[in-house]
């Protein structure tokens, strides 16, 4: 419920800054704490919707939450 919550909002917010012709977006995750699905969403999500906006993403890894393959 709270990542649908975030992603509603997230969503909006795009659009806000859309509003005002904002030209480019970067995500940052300077903590490593996003999950797989989350960075999927965004760019699946916003990516096409917002078409006119560049996106960007600066990322971390966190080794305490590694996964193993």
């Amino acid at each position: 419920m709270v990542i649908l919550m975030i992603q509603v909002w997230l969503k909006k917010f795009t659009a806000d800054l859309a509003a005002l012709e904002i030209e480019i977006i970067s995500l940052a995750d300077t903590i490593g704490v996003s999950q797989p699905n989350q960075i999927k969403y965004l760019f699946e999500t916003l990516v096409p919707k917002f078409s006119r906006i560049e996106f960007g993403a600066h990322l971390h890894s966190n080794p305490a939450r590694q996964q193993k393959n």
